[in-house]
């Protein structure tokens, strides 16, 4: 019986908006959702060889930055060194996930969101500071501000396919995009296109928490990230999720979104949800500290009595 042979192909995986450190977060669902991920990953590689493997952080693994009345009052983590730790930590988590299921180190991109810093001007970008201890904890990070524009072919001989990665601002009820949003990408679109040259295929944003594949509008494709926290102030059906695409040395290019609603809904009933947060998030920045103590970054208590 001869062995079937593998394509060799890109992937690339996008998350967007877990929120680590706010009080209505959902840490089951990002770890189930995460798992799930690693599982379909496991699948694919019955017919890819990975060439490379990329993660996106398309945003907001933090609620850093204060964007509404009394935010500071919502987290359970205090808005400074603690933030960078938790945040970088719960990614070492899953970077390590992903790097064990592919068996290979990937590469790692940070782009700034909303509660990081995207919209105003502010002495401490704390996607800068995650992307920076991660690159501390010897994964291969690069800061990639705020649009971050990725070839799927590379490594590839063929024709660019390029998706620009930004994280998205405003608000619409019945859209996964407010109308601002789509006016940006649309201007971007054609400002890259007539003046750099560049044709950007496919944008990924996050922003509203919406999960969806392939929307068309006004001339541009995008897909959207799901987010991680339970909207406590209306009711929402957005989804939580994550997306990944491949791209094989054919040319073959698909994109699927690996769902977390089931766990959302589980998760997101839950009584005392905020209290279970609070002990979570204690355990996780113990961690933290730890780990960063193992790899140097931080001294422990006793180092400091010497």
């Amino acid at each position: 019986m001869t062995e079937k042979i593998k394509k060799k192909s890109n992937l690339i995986i996008a998350i967007s908006d877990a929120h680590f450190g706010h009080e209505s977060c959902l840490y089951e669902t990002y770890w189930h959702t995460i798992e799930k991920l690693c599982d379909e990953i496991e699948t694919l590689e019955n017919r890819y060889e990975w060439n490379k493997v990329f993660l996106c952080v398309v945003g907001d693994v933090v609620s850093g930055t204060q964007i509404y009345r009394n935010q500071y009052l919502e987290s359970h983590v205090q808005k400074n060194e603690d933030v960078i730790s938790f945040g970088s930590y719960l990614l070492h988590r899953t970077i390590k996930m992903i790097e064990e299921t592919v068996g290979n180190p990937i590469q790692v991109f940070i782009v700034v969101g909303t509660h990081e810093g995207l919209m105003r001007a502010i002495p401490h970008n704390f996607a800068i500071g995650i992307a920076r201890r991660l690159s501390a904890y010897n994964y291969s990070v690069r800061y990639a501000s705020k649009y971050f524009i990725l070839n799927l072919a590379s490594g590839f001989d063929l024709e660019k396919f390029q998706i620009l990665f930004y994280h998205g601002y405003g608000g619409a009820d019945y859209s996964s995009a407010s109308p601002s949003l789509i006016r940006e990408l649309t201007t971007v679109h054609s400002q890259l296109s007539t003046q750099r040259g560049l044709i950007i295929q496919r944008f990924c944003v996050g922003h509203s928490h919406w999960l969806e594949i392939g929307r068309a509008v006004l001339g541009i494709r995008y897909d959207c990230l799901g987010g991680f926290m339970r909207w406590d102030k209306k009711i929402s059906n957005r989804e939580s999720g994550v997306l990944y695409y491949t791209y094989t040395e054919d040319g073959d290019f698909d994109v699927k979104g690996v769902s977390g609603l089931k766990f959302q809904i589980e998760e997101s009933a839950q009584q005392g949800l905020h209290s279970l947060n609070m002990r979570y998030v204690a355990q996780q920045l113990q961690d933290a500290y730890e780990f960063e103590i193992e790899c140097g970054i931080l001294h422990s208590e006793q180092e400091d009595e010497k």
